[in-house]
């Protein structure tokens, strides 16, 4: 199965999602991609929202994709409601921005979780001119919690050292983060 968004709006007066999520969504297979025609901004495969609910978003498997923007968003908007994403398998991918968005859309210490287990994470473009890269939005916090256990992810920053300073402190004890051949990175087993 393939769900695709194709809307053409303001890209500053509106988020197109293909799915808003507010509950337990599972991905197993088939493709969730978002090809809208507009600029971008807000263009969403995955939108998740932890306004009024503690949702749950699982990637084992298939492809969860945004042409032009970030593919998953997780907007974690509670303090005491968790918004969780964990990918297993499959590719979340966003040719043009980062892929996925760990969202804080204010000053609160809100809670999010974010597990890498496996499956690729692959993203690209460059904004102002700065290069992008898989993830925005990862912080250390008392109420965030980001822990990457295995998977692939593209980034162009790995070599000047981003995730030796930043992502490194996400990966979890025991792993270690291998450049492959293909320039992408792996993390695996010490």
């Amino acid at each position: 199965m393939v769900v695709e968004a194709m809307y053409d709006s303001d890209p500053f007066n509106v988020s197109v999602s293909v799915i808003s999520n507010i509950g337990d969504l599972t991905i197993n297979a088939g493709s969730i991609i978002n090809d809208c025609g507009n600029a971008g901004w807000g263009s969403y495969a995955i939108d998740s929202l932890s306004g009024s609910g503690e949702p749950t978003v699982i990637i084992n498997g298939g492809l969860v994709e945004s042409t032009l923007y970030r593919a998953i968003r997780l907007f974690c908007n509670s303090t005491t409601l968790n918004n969780t994403l964990i990918i297993n398998g499959g590719t979340v991918s966003s040719p043009n921005n980062n892929a996925i968005w760990l969202q804080n859309p204010n000053s609160n210490s809100n809670k999010g979780a974010f597990y890498l287990n496996g499956g690729k994470v692959l993203n690209g473009g460059t904004y102002e001119g700065t290069p992008r890269y898989p993830f925005n939005g990862l912080t250390a916090s008392a109420n965030f919690e980001v822990v990457a256990k295995g998977g692939t992810v593209t980034d162009c920053l790995l070599d000047t050292g981003y995730y030796s300073e930043v992502f490194a402190q996400f990966v979890a004890e025991g792993k270690t983060i291998v450049k492959n051949a293909d320039g992408t990175f792996t993390i695996t087993d010490n």
